[in-house]
C-alpha cells in the first residue's frame, strides 16, 4: 500500500509505557487507517504520540494547546471495555463478546477504528473565528459520530490487508470467538485464582488449557502471540513453583 506524502510527514512518538500496560497500536496501524481516508480528514495532524495517560479509563485525547497532536494510551493488557451497544453489535464490529475480556485483535479494532477516529476529528477546525482552541474543535458528540461514521464507510467492504484490524471480524473468527474464547477466559479466571492461593499446579494446569483454547480461536492468525505473550510470566513462574514443591 503507498502512503500520501502528508501521511508520511507526521511525527510518531513512542513515550516510555507503564508497567503491566501495553501498547496495541503502531505507526503501520495509523498510516493504513489514515491512507484508507481522503487526505482532508487529516491535513490537519502533525503528530502521533503512544504513551501512559493519567486516568485509568483514558484511550485517546489530543494535546489541549496543540490539537494538531493525537495522544493514544497505553492501556491495561488485558481489558475488557464498556461499550453502550448491544452485545452483538460489538461482536459484529470489533470480536469481542462483552461480558468477558477483549481479545487483543478487539482491543486494537476498536483502539484504531473508535479511539483515533474519535481523536481524529478533534484536530479538525470547523469554527475558525472563536479565540479559545477548545471551541474550535469539534465537541464529544460530533466526534462520536464522525468515528461511527467512518467505520461504517471503511468497514463497508473488504479491504485487501493482512492485517485483521482493518477488517470487520470474518464469519470463522465470530464462530472461534463464541466457541474458543469463553472457555480460554474461564480457565484464566481459574488459574488465576489457584495462583493467588499459591496452588502453582493446578494453576500452570489451567493456563495450558487457557493457551490450548487460544491458540484453537486464533487458529494460526498474525495476532496470535499478541494473547499469548501476555501469560508468558504468569506460566513460568506457576512452572517453577509446581516443579519445587515437587
Amino acid at each position: 500500500m503507498e502512503y500520501s506524502q502528508k501521511s508520511q510527514e507526521i511525527f510518531f512518538h513512542y513515550g516510555r509505557m507503564g508497567s503491566d500496560l501495553y501498547q496495541y497500536l503502531h505507526r503501520e496501524d495509523i498510516l493504513v487507517l489514515l491512507n484508507r481516508l481522503p487526505l482532508k480528514e487529516y491535513e490537519h495532524l502533525r503528530s502521533v504520540t503512544f504513551k501512559t495517560c493519567k486516568g485509568g479509563n483514558a484511550f485517546g485525547r489530543v494535546y489541549s494547546k496543540r490539537i494538531t497532536g493525537i495522544i493514544i494510551c497505553d492501556i491495561a493488557s488485558r481489558i475488557s471495555i464498556s461499550h453502550p451497544k448491544p452485545t452483538k453489535d460489538c461482536l459484529f464490529e470489533y470480536g469481542a463478546i462483552q461480558s468477558l475480556k477483549w481479545p487483543t485483535i478487539a482491543v486494537r479494532r476498536f483502539m484504531l477504528y473508535d479511539v483515533f477516529l474519535h481523536e481524529l476529528r478533534h484536530t479538525q477546525i470547523i469554527h475558525p473565528e472563536k479565540k479559545e482552541t477548545r471551541y474550535k474543535i469539534p465537541k464529544e458528540r460530533l466526534a462520536h459520530e464522525y468515528a461511527d461514521y467512518w467505520r461504517g464507510e471503511l468497514y463497508q467492504e473488504k479491504f485487501d490487508h493482512p492485517d485483521p484490524v482493518h477488517n470487520l471480524p470474518s464469519e470463522e473468527e465470530k464462530e472461534k470467538l463464541q466457541q474458543y474464547w469463553p472457555i480460554a477466559m474461564k480457565h484464566l479466571q481459574e488459574a488465576s485464582k489457584f495462583y493467588g492461593k499459591k496452588e502453582y499446579c493446578k494453576a500452570l494446569e489451567a493456563y495450558q488449557i487457557k493457551i490450548e483454547q487460544m491458540k484453537l480461536y486464533h487458529n494460526g492468525r498474525t495476532d496470535s502471540n499478541y494473547d499469548e505473550d501476555k501469560l508468558e510470566q504468569q506460566i513460568k513462574r506457576s512452572h517453577h513453583f509446581c516443579k519445587e514443591k515437587k
